[in-house]
């Protein structure tokens, strides 16, 4: 069976900021192919995930409307965070960063590989492997309301 892939959008939104996260998965089944389709359902619920081998983080972002360079995106707080995030949690989700934020010398994209720390155990029920993680941050300020006097001003 070939490859797929399925992606979701997860929104917050404060006073002073609007953050979309687009993540875009990646999954073989059985033996990898160069045909990539694109699944709208996501994952079936009585199919496992698994991560037989590193995983591969890509890292991207706008900032109002402008994208933000691989070097920033490196550098920046929402890297931090994944970065602190994988360490507090990585255990439990049987994956470990096994490098810092680095930059894609192809591309020039801001990546993490990160590495299972779970052996793999012949599986009898239905699995699917987790090959690739694109992570897009789209921030935007709010547009500001204009400070209007009112009748008694």
């Amino acid at each position: 069976m070939p490859s797929f892939a399925t992606s979701t959008v997860l929104r917050d939104h404060t006073d002073a900021l609007d953050i979309d996260l687009h993540v875009r998965y990646e999954f073989i089944v059985g033996e990898p192919s160069s045909v990539l389709f694109t699944v709208k359902n996501g994952v079936p619920r009585d199919v496992d995930v698994i991560l037989q081998s590193d995983l591969v983080l890509s890292l991207s972002g706008t900032f109002n409307r402008t994208v933000q360079g691989g070097r920033s995106m490196q550098k920046s707080a929402i890297a931090q965070h994944l970065l602190e995030y994988f360490h507090a949690v990585g255990d439990s989700l049987g994956v470990r960063a096994s490098s810092k934020m680095f930059l894609e010398e192809e591309d020039g994209t801001a990546k993490l590989t990160l590495s299972p720390t779970r052996s793999f155990l012949e599986r009898r029920s239905p699995y699917i492997r987790l090959s690739a993680v694109d992570l897009l941050y789209v921030c935007t300020t709010p547009p500001r309301t204009p400070d209007i006097p009112g009748p008694n001003a």
